[in-house]
């Protein structure tokens, strides 16, 4: 498990980084559906208290990401394959709607742009960083630098 104390900023409230950070490696596939989640040791890991990890925690339970089961322990949540069909479906919904949004704005900056994240998104998997690629393609034109500066 990569959870890294150096990017934590102590002038953020922890819950949110330490959420951000657990749910990534959930989300990459890190942490896999029944992997337990030991709070103490991610608390170690981090040099914090138990306190923010368990707030993280209970949030990312509340997404359906996390089982928190009494008295057993705490678990990565299966993933179902109806889950999966209903993600799929929900997600190719909205992107295909964000495409027809964004090609009307398209410009040569962001094509630009564009071909920059591919670059970056082949030269993650070449050298077998999933995790980078996962995270570069799914933030490159999600953040306001692009909308802002290409996409205009």
């Amino acid at each position: 498990m990569d959870l890294d104390p150096s990017t934590l900023n102590r002038a953020l409230p922890l819950r949110d980084q330490i959420y951000h950070q657990i749910r990534n490696l959930i989300v990459i596939g890190q942490m896999r559906p029944g992997d337990v989640i030991n709070e103490v040791s991610i608390a170690e890991a981090l040099g914090v208290s138990r306190t923010p990890v368990r707030e993280a925690v209970k949030r990312i339970s509340d997404e359906g990401l996390v089982n928190i089961l009494a008295q057993t322990g705490t678990y990565v949540a299966p993933i179902s394959r109806a889950d999966l069909e209903e993600a799929y479906i929900i997600r190719r919904a909205l992107e295909m709607e964000s495409t027809r949004g964004a090609a009307a704005k398209f410009s040569p900056a962001a094509g630009e742009l564009l071909e920059d994240n591919m670059a970056a998104h082949r030269l993650a998997i070449s050298r077998g960083r999933y995790a980078t690629a996962i995270q570069s393609s799914t933030t490159s034109f999600t953040g306001p630098s692009p909308k802002s500066a290409a996409c205009r």
